[in-house]
């Protein structure tokens, strides 16, 4: 009777595969027999098999344990042609190298199967390059250098300009003047580095490159009285006279010279005190800031080919004028009538003494083809002049309580609206008392409360009538650029709007300030802060 008995056909593959295969090196062992098998006197419950017989016909007992077949099978080197290897959990490890050569082989260049993997590699990569798209599955490499790696890595803004060696945006426009300071090291945008001349700050200041326009000039103290000159800056450019500066000098001249190829206007923002102005032919708009004066200004032609029939000065205060005011048109020839003489506005919270003074804006003389006809002075808002006489030219003794009050609207309002994308009405209005042509004047203070912008944006400021059928009116707004801000908090300062001409039939018409900001901060707001409406019937 035999235990575990196989049949002969699976006894005959069993022991095939237990014997067959042994390579003749595995383990340094010969082939096994059947008859190497240990006797079968008795079997376990891990044996495979037993065999009576061996393949040669000799009688025997033979037995074969699992771990014979195991230790036998580690030494088995297989080719397996067509067949699937089904490892479910197992493992395959301890692989050589070479046993996988043709895997590799195999495997070589199957990256294709991924467009944008494949256009990755296909770079030419180097120290300091930087990959990016250019479009679907397209690649290039751009520099990218170590200073703009440590820009790279700033979390905000305010580090970002700590980077480049900036302090904030608007300071990156200052200049600063001191009697201690130094031209020769006087740097635009670090206060610690004053100059000082104010004609070597200015120089630097003005050819800055930036697309902020508006520059300021910073005086702490000069150290003997200047007169400086520039060209036509078509900015915005702010002359901030501390309080105490002129203790060793004045600054007693600003020349602004005529460039040809200019657009022959300044804005100037002026706080202190600073002698005269002189800016041939220009359109010139001054505004007071807190407190400033000027003494005389001029804004003659300077000649027929340096003429401008737009020149002219539009003033809005806090300001005093304690001089003259002159502005001559340029003499003609025999083939050009001579230029007419400049327009002059003096606005809210303008001061003229008057006086011994005068304003004079004659037109150009006769050369041949004629001569220029006379300018205009306009006295709007709360401005106020000095006693007319006998000095005066072209102004007429008026009663300045009737006669020159008569047809002058005004409002004034100081509490604050924020800007918003939508344009919208900024406080109240005038209302114009009878039919005719009137003048519009406008003011607007502007601020950032905690504003961030992150790329420049622009705030439009407008004239409307908001009734008898609601439209613009006046003529051009005003568009004032945001420029980047992070989180500033700050004064624009009083902006004047364009002369407005406005022409009605009717009485009644009310015309008010109307503003927006093409795209409202991220953070913060941009602000009106207080404005007023002046309207003067002109005719």
């Amino acid at each position: 009777m035999m235990k575990h008995l196989l049949k002969p056909t699976l006894l005959a593959a069993s022991l095939a595969l237990a014997f067959s295969f042994v390579a003749p090196d595995a383990h340094a062992q010969p082939p096994k027999k059947i008859r190497d098998l240990t006797a079968a006197s008795s079997l376990s419950g891990t044996d495979i098999f037993e065999v009576t017989v061996d393949p040669d016909g000799t009688p025997a007992s033979r037995k074969a344990t699992i771990t014979q077949i195991g230790e036998w099978l580690d030494s088995v080197t297989m080719t397996l042609t067509g067949k699937t290897i089904d490892g479910g959990s197992n493992t395959l490890s301890n692989i050589g190298q070479s046993s996988i050569t043709n895997l590799v082989s195999d495997l070589a260049a199957k990256q294709a199967a991924d467009a944008t993997l494949t256009a990755l590699a296909g770079l030419t990569t180097g120290a300091d390059k930087l990959p990016y798209f250019t479009g679907s599955d397209a690649v290039a490499t751009a520099d990218f250098t170590a200073f703009a790696r440590t820009l790279l890595d700033d979390a905000d803004a305010a580090t970002a300009r700590a980077t480049l060696g900036i302090t904030s945006p608007q300071e990156s426009l200052t200049a600063v003047v001191d009697a201690s300071g130094n031209d020769s090291t006087g740097t635009v945008g670090d206060p610690s580095k004053p100059y000082l001349t104010i004609q070597a700050a200015l120089d630097d200041l003005l050819a800055a490159p930036s697309t902020f326009e508006m520059r300021t000039l910073r005086v702490r103290t000069l150290a003997a009285t200047e007169s400086v000159t520039i060209q036509e800056y078509p900015g915005y450019l702010f002359l901030d006279l501390l309080p105490g500066y002129s203790n060793m000098g004045n600054f007693s001249e600003l020349t602004v010279t005529w460039d040809a190829g200019g657009g022959h206007s300044i804005n100037l923002y002026l706080r202190g005190e600073m002698g005269n102005l002189t800016a041939p032919g220009q359109f010139v708009n001054l505004v007071g800031v807190e407190q400033a004066k000027v003494q005389n200004i001029v804004i003659t032609d300077g000649s027929l080919a340096e003429s401008n029939a737009g020149g002219s000065l539009q003033a809005a205060g806090p300001l005093l004028l304690s001089g003259n005011i002159y502005g001559y048109g340029a003499a003609g020839d025999m083939s050009t009538p001579g230029v007419p003489g400049k327009s002059v506005n003096l606005g809210n919270d303008v001061k003229w003494t008057g006086g011994g003074n005068s304003i004079q804006l004659g037109g150009g003389s006769d050369g041949g083809a004629g001569g220029g006809s006379a300018g205009t002075v306009t006295i709007s808002g709360n401005a106020s002049v000095g006693g007319q006489n006998s000095n005066m030219f072209l102004i007429s003794n008026l009663d300045w309580n009737t006669d020159a009050k008569t047809g002058i609207v005004q409002y004034n309002r100081t509490s604050t609206d924020t800007l918003t994308a939508t344009s919208t009405q900024l406080g109240g209005y005038v209302e114009l008392p009878m039919p005719g042509v009137y003048l519009l004047f406008g003011h607007v203070n502007l601020q950032f409360a905690a504003a961030t912008f992150s790329s420049s944006r622009t705030m439009t400021l407008k004239f409307r009538r908001i009734n008898n059928t609601a439209a613009d009116v006046g003529g051009p707004s005003l568009t004032l650029p945001t420029q980047i801000t992070s989180s500033q908090t700050r004064s624009l300062g009083s902006c004047m709007m364009p002369l407005g001409i406005y022409v009605t039939p009717r009485s009644g018409d009310r015309i008010a300030i109307f503003g927006d900001v093409s795209v409202v901060p991220s953070a913060g707001s941009a602000d009106v802060v207080g404005l007023s409406i002046t309207s003067f019937k002109a005719s």
